[in-house]
């Protein structure tokens, strides 16, 4: 299994909204120009695939994203 793991020092995720991210068409930020399919979709893709995407966040100080999948 390999695990990628991205951080970043932006706004963070409220507790509340840390599920409500990877939803279709769901967006907890609208000031940006996404349309809520972005995480959704990657989500679907790694567990289609046996793989998983988590979250974790600290709101108004940071975010990371852990990535794991089969490499074949």
């Amino acid at each position: 299994m390999v695990e990628l793991c991205v951080q970043d020092n932006g706004m963070g995720i409220l507790p509340e909204h840390k599920e409500k991210i990877f939803q279709l068409f769901k967006k907890v930020n609208f000031n940006s120009e996404g349309k809520g399919i972005g995480l959704f979709l990657v989500k679907s893709l790694l567990e289609s695939n046996g793989g998983s995407i988590e979250v974790d966040s600290e709101y108004d100080k940071r975010t990371i994203f852990t990535v794991s999948f089969k490499l074949k």
